[in-house]
């Protein structure tokens, strides 16, 4: 795992709501990529400096379609096990806080999440 983190940003945000997107993202990276492959894990402030933004990136097998993942029950590979929620709960979280999700995907290159958290809800120091 390779870490990128600006340890001098704060989010104002709900830990429990904070340790769902960061676990089913992290996870579903770990469960879709090759053995050997690295994670990419970074925070920063946007250039604007107003927003903080968080990125996951895998070396996976990518994501077939993008538009479905947030739906509920959508398993992209029912091989890899799950319930198809995960994305879902996430989705509804970011939802409720202004928080914009960014999705990239190439097929057997990986996948990109990037969660953007507006600047009403975190400041730098």
């Amino acid at each position: 795992m390779v870490q990128n983190i600006n340890d001098t940003l704060y989010i104002k945000f709900s830990k429990l709501e904070l340790s769902r997107i960061l676990d089913n993202t992290i996870s579903n990276a770990i469960k879709y990529s090759k053995n050997s492959t690295k994670i990419e894990i970074s925070l920063q402030a946007t250039t604007n400096d107003n927003d903080i933004e968080l990125s996951i990136k895998d070396e996976g097998k990518g994501i077939k379609d993008i538009s479905k993942i947030f739906d509920r029950y959508y398993r992209g590979d029912k091989i890899s096990g799950g319930f198809g929620i995960g994305l879902n709960i996430v989705k509804n979280i970011c939802d409720q806080n202004n928080v914009k999700i960014e999705v990239k995907s190439h097929n057997q290159k990986g996948s990109q999440f990037i969660y953007y958290f507006i600047n009403e809800k975190c400041n730098s120091f």
